[in-house]
């Protein structure tokens, strides 16, 4: 298994330098991948500040991509990513959130309560 950074899912994702993106590419759907949390979030600002995309768009992207069977991160990003993408929450608050399914979570965040709470 590799362990891949922010640049080869951004290059994957937005296809905007062709020789990158191959790689990427044959990376991504043919290696075992495995993606860290830190990596996610990374990538999850990147697209959100710079590049503008609706969060909503980065939560269906990155989920599609998330779910490709060779790509390996814990569920609780998968649903941070869902939270993310239909709620009114950043992706660390969404994360919280959905860590909190099955454990404590211990914040002052009004949002954060709220979801946990939903």
């Amino acid at each position: 298994m590799i362990v891949i950074d922010s640049g080869v899912i951004l290059r994957y994702l937005l296809k905007d330098e062709e020789k990158l993106f191959k790689k990427a590419k044959e990376t991504l759907e043919k290696e075992n991948c495995l993606v860290l949390p830190e990596i996610l979030h990374e990538v999850v600002l990147t697209l959100e500040v710079l590049y503008k995309v609706p969060r909503e768009d980065i939560s269906a992207v990155l989920i599609e991509l998330l779910n490709f069977d060779n790509i390996f991160i814990a569920d609780e990003y998968i649903r941070a990513l869902f939270l993310y993408g239909n709620r009114d929450l950043s992706f660390l608050e969404a994360v919280l959130c959905a860590f909190g399914k099955d454990r404590k979570v211990v914040t002052f965040s009004k949002r954060v309560k709220k979801c946990l709470k939903d």
